[in-house]
Parts: C-alpha cells; structure tokens; sequence
C-alpha cells in the first residue's frame, strides 16, 4: 500500500495521504520482508540540483498560481487518481453474486475502507453471515471512483457505510448517488445509512473508536428486525451473540487510566 501511494502520486501528480489508525500503530503482526529498493540518489551517489529547470510557478504553491493549476489540472489530476486505482484493483467490490431478474441480489450491501473493513469482516464471521452479504471496499478513499460506487449501487437495496469517527466516506457516497439518479444515470434512488440506522436503531457511532463489538451490537438489531426475511439467517446464532453482548455489557471493570505518561 505504501509503494501504491507513491506511485498514485506520481500518476496523478496529486499528495497522496496513506492513513495509519491509532489501533493500527499500536497493533502487531506478521511482517512479509521484500528486498530494499534504494534511491537512485543517496548518500554514496549524490546530484547537485540544477535550479533552472525547476518550473518555480507550479511548485510555489502560493497565490496567485494556487487559482490557475487548480483551473489548468485539478480536473485531469483526479480522474488520474482514479485510472490508477482501477488499475491497481485498488476498490474491490466482493461476494456479490450475478443480477438477478429483480434487479438487484441483496437487499443490503456494506461500503468501507480500511481497518473498518476488517472490523465488518470480523462481526460478519462472528454472527455466521461472512461471504453472504455485498461489500465494497474503498482504497482510494478521495476522490471516490463514481463509477464503481453506481455499479455497486445498483444492485443493492440500502447501503450501509462503516466508517470510524465522522461521516466522511458517508457524506460523500450520499452526494455521489443523488447526483448520479438526479443526472437519471441510476433508476431509482438508494438510500445510504450510517451515522443513523433507519427505523429509529442506533447506527455507527461518530465518538471513539470502532470494533468487531461494537459493530455487532449495532448491526444484530437492524439485521433482525429488517432483513431477517430476506437474508437467512440462523436465529441460534443470532441468540447466541445477544447474550453475549449482554453478558459482556454488563460487566463493569474498573481499569486505572493510560495516561500519555
């Protein structure tokens, strides 16, 4: 992922931000060594910069050229960003089976990125339904691929966006998909939930972090009480994490406080 970042960059000619999440920085894994690719410049082979041929104009980034490369490339940068992407598989939409005579397959389908994605993954292993609901999983997060997001789209009912804190890729998909059905490149209008879950459930929280936990705590109530007739599901198990989170919920452990010290 870090090496596709620089090369996005380079394509696109556009900073390219790779997101590290606090639970991310303070995890641990298995580490896949590769062998070093060493700058062609470094210590043992120097350059001496010629500053004549550095275009001073596009990279000053300050008024008044600020106005003119947003006008002259902002609108070839992004849309490289986005061939890139496509190129490198970067967004992936998964176990999404073929359409069917209705229209659409599932009446759900969950967007997400990053380490929300392996959140879902986890909660979706745990309450037995792994591989038996639509995801897509967004790699390049801004700009969003439009394209991708209308294929996926049309052929769900809802979309639910998992997303930790604010309602970043929420927000975005929402005015991705009214401008798609407003332009009538969609048929019908697809409701996105996130922040807020439909009939009155508590949806993704905005404060703190997020979890496998969490996540099935506020999907097994709108699992339940929406889909469950239209999404097979095994009520044992859906019991089962029930009283779990209400075991669990009801403990209360007093843990001394980490503080930055």
């Amino acid at each position: 992922w870090m090496s596709l970042a620089f090369e996005l960059s380079v394509t696109s000619n556009l900073y390219t931000t790779y997101l590290v999440t606090l639970n991310q920085a303070d995890g641990g894994g298995t580490v896949q060594l590769r062998p070093n690719l060493y700058p062609e410049i470094n210590t043992k082979n120097l350059l001496t910069l010629n500053t004549d041929l550095i275009n001073g104009a596009n990279r000053v980034v300050l008024p008044p050229d600020t106005a003119r490369i947003e006008i002259e490339t902002l609108k070839e940068r992004f849309p490289n960003a986005i061939k890139a992407a496509r190129e490198h598989n970067l967004n992936q939409i998964l176990y999404l089976q073929p359409r069917s005579d209705r229209g659409w397959v599932y009446p759900l389908g969950f967007v997400t990125s990053g380490l929300a994605y392996t959140y879902l993954e986890h909660a979706l292993y745990e309450l037995e339904l792994q591989g038996r609901i639509p995801i897509l999983k967004l790699g390049l997060t801004h700009p969003i691929d439009e394209e991708i997001v209308r294929q996926f789209a049309a052929q769900v009912g809802e979309l639910y966006v998992i997303e930790e804190k604010r309602p970043l890729l929420e927000t975005d998909i929402k005015a991705i998909l009214s401008k798609l059905y407003q332009n009538g490149k969609m048929d019908r209008f697809v409701q996105v939930w996130g922040k807020e879950f439909p009939d009155g459930l508590e949806g993704i929280p905005e404060s703190r972090g997020l979890h496998p936990s969490i996540l099935i705590q506020r999907l097994l109530p709108l699992l339940q009480q929406r889909f469950s007739k239209k999404i097979p599901i095994a009520p044992d198990v859906f019991a089962r994490e029930a009283k779990r989170i209400e075991q669990v919920t009801s403990q209360h452990v007093e843990i001394p406080a980490r503080t930055p010290t």
